[in-house]
């Protein structure tokens, strides 16, 4: 979905806005596999997820380890009684990566999450 806002700010000029969605590309990891990297390169261009799991965004950690078939399907028969809920007690790292031109960087960039479930730490 691309939404393009025109608004005008306190000088009187036109604003240009957009909303970008993105809800593919997201990969997640727990944190304890990550102990040895900092989140300053975690969060940097060009760091590889490639062992990460994929991620069903918006959704939560149990949903994409059941969506991408990780885990056995937690709401079928007796499988939530077989969910490791010791990986739960972690924080996780979600990331996905997008594209700004050289004209975004002049402009303020708003990151809006519509619903992050418990918390966040977001870089």
């Amino acid at each position: 979905m691309l939404l393009l806002i025109f608004a005008c700010s306190n000088t009187g000029t036109m604003v240009e806005s957009k909303v970008l969605t993105i809800s593919s590309g997201w990969k997640m990891q727990p944190s304890d596999k990550l102990i040895s990297v900092d989140e300053k390169t975690i969060s940097g261009n060009g760091f590889s997820t490639e062992e990460w799991y994929d991620a069903v965004v918006p959704g939560t950690v149990l949903g994409s380890l059941a969506t991408k078939g990780v885990i056995q399907d937690p709401y079928f028969g007796i499988n939530m009684q077989t969910v490791d809920y010791e990986q739960f007690k972690q924080p996780w790292w979600y990331r996905s990566t997008f594209d700004l031109n050289g004209s975004d960087l002049e402009k303020n960039i708003s990151l809006r999450f519509n619903g992050i479930n418990y918390r966040a730490d977001l870089w």
